[in-house]
């Protein structure tokens, strides 16, 4: 058996779900529709994520790897990306969409 660790996964589909992470999704779209943008998560808390290929490339190499080449004893792994706050990437997207405009209301169950 083989296992893996996942963090917050990030997609160009938008009816996913309301994880942790969709609120980068859900600002990027509301910067191009011109929307003000509602983040439930805290701006200042960085969240780790992978981007859904990278996801998927490294889950194929855990699946098809040598069972000779894993070391972990119990066989699981952590599949990494990168880690950024919402407020990094709200102020990313407003070099590319001045107007960009966002609020804050936290969700208590993000």
């Amino acid at each position: 058996p083989r296992w893996a660790i996942l963090p917050g996964v990030l997609h160009g589909e938008s009816a996913w779900g309301k994880g942790t992470t969709e609120y980068a999704l859900e600002a990027l779209l509301a910067a191009v529709k011109g929307e003000k943008f509602v983040c439930q998560v805290d701006p200042d808390v960085r969240l780790p994520m992978v981007f859904v290929d990278d996801l998927m490339r490294g889950l194929l190499a855990l699946q098809d790897a040598d069972i000779t080449r894993l070391r972990e004893p119990e066989r699981g792994y952590c599949i990494p990306g990168l880690s950024f706050t919402a407020r990094e990437l709200f102020d990313e997207i407003k070099l590319h969409y001045p107007n960009f405009e966002w609020t804050v209301e936290l969700d208590e169950n993000m």
